[in-house]
């Protein structure tokens, strides 16, 4: 059975995250989701 690393996986994602609708950062060793439109509405206020 094949079992992915998450590293690997977390890596592999962020190579994408440019054409996904959320945004994702990585503070203090957890990783926070932020919708893009989220931090559209926040910028048009």
């Amino acid at each position: 059975m094949f079992t992915r690393q998450p590293e690997l996986t977390y890596i592999e994602y962020l190579a994408y995250e440019h054409e996904s609708q959320v945004k994702h950062e990585f503070v203090n060793g957890q990783a926070f989701a932020i919708a893009l439109s989220d931090i559209y509405e926040d910028v048009k206020l």
